[in-house]
């Protein structure tokens, strides 16, 4: 058996494997290849958006057991969340650190800008004030973290 087929919408002649499954047709493939057949999907849903959206409405009135099992699922922890944040966060401090080793001028450029708009900042008496405080709620929430530790 040839394992070369040729898109019906697009007229290229390409793999089987480019080619999703379709019981209904005899080869067991689609007519379209996936390109293809995405397409069509994809356009034939923005049509028919609204009634898409209708029988969702309907099913999850229908089903609510179902819909809640399905986002229930979907949900993770409070300690998976926490998890994956710190992850991303110690992803994008080397991330950083990399571009910061990477381009020393543009790093040492950007410090010094950072630091003279801090200082211009801190001419601003309101500024200053609104600035030192954040300063003293941190500084007391890693004390009281610390006692914990």
């Amino acid at each position: 058996m040839d394992s070369n087929f040729t898109c019906t919408r697009c007229k290229l002649r390409k793999e089987a494997g480019d080619f999703p499954r379709n019981a209904r047709m005899k080869s067991g493939l689609d007519p379209y290849c996936r390109a293809c057949r995405s397409e069509t999907n994809r356009a034939y849903y923005a049509k028919n958006k609204a009634a898409f959206a209708a029988r969702q409405r309907e099913w999850r009135r229908q089903n609510p057991e179902k819909y809640e099992a399905r986002l229930a699922a979907r949900r993770i922890s409070e300690a998976e969340w926490i998890e994956r944040k710190a992850a991303t966060a110690i992803r994008t401090k080397e991330k950083r650190r990399a571009w910061r080793f990477e381009n020393p001028e543009r790093a040492k450029a950007n410090y010094e800008r950072a630091k003279e708009r801090h200082r211009e900042r801190m001419s601003d008496p309101e500024y200053r004030e609104r600035y030192l405080a954040r300063r003293r709620e941190v500084a007391a929430r890693h004390r009281a973290a610390a006692k914990f530790s």
